[in-house]
């Protein structure tokens, strides 16, 4: 009788210790299946969704651009402060280098010196044909234009390189002339 209150005693402990270690293994592969699940929902946004330029402007003689971008994908884009505008230009004509700057996203209507804000989004840029409807949301085949002032001005003549990023990772880049 002894040694059976033993036996059960054991067999308790070795069966509680299995689950603790099995609920031990299986707690990460459950962090690992939810983390590709993310990336796999990331991956099908960024997949979907494609931005090209279709014109860039210098303007204000060099201290400002003007950048129409059209949604070619499939995703509706949320325009937010989590995206990125980043800009390799040269500031000067014996310069031997390109300046990169990180452009600031404002709301305001009066942009400050390395700002970017969104004009606005349009049916057709070039008509001015407004969106029909979704308040800072770039829809498909919509376009928006986007200006920026820059502290130091765009050297003439200089090949020049923008890229915008969105929050969820779809990017584009353009290279422009000056």
């Amino acid at each position: 009788m002894t040694n059976l209150i033993v036996a059960l005693l054991t067999l308790g402990g070795i069966i509680a210790g299995t689950a603790t270690l099995v609920q031990g293994a299986l707690g990460p592969q459950l962090d690992v299946a939810d983390a590709v699940k993310f990336v796999r929902e990331v991956s099908g946004t960024v997949a979907g969704t494609e931005m090209s330029a279709i014109l860039v402007d210098v303007t204000d003689g060099g201290l400002g651009i003007s950048m129409t971008v059209r949604n070619d994908g499939e995703t509706s884009l949320r325009v937010t402060e989590d995206w990125d505008l980043i800009l390799a230009y040269d500031s000067s004509p014996s310069s031997t280098g390109l300046e990169v700057i990180h452009l600031t996203y404002t709301t305001s209507a009066s942009l400050g010196n390395d700002e970017w804000l969104v004009e606005g989004i349009y049916l057709d840029a070039s008509e001015s044909e407004s969106e029909e409807f979704g308040r800072d949301i770039l829809d498909s085949s919509e376009e928006m234009i986007i200006n920026a002032k820059l502290a130091t001005a765009i050297s003439t003549p200089s090949t020049n390189s923008l890229a915008l990023s969105t929050d969820s990772g779809v990017t584009m880049s353009v290279q422009f002339t000056n």
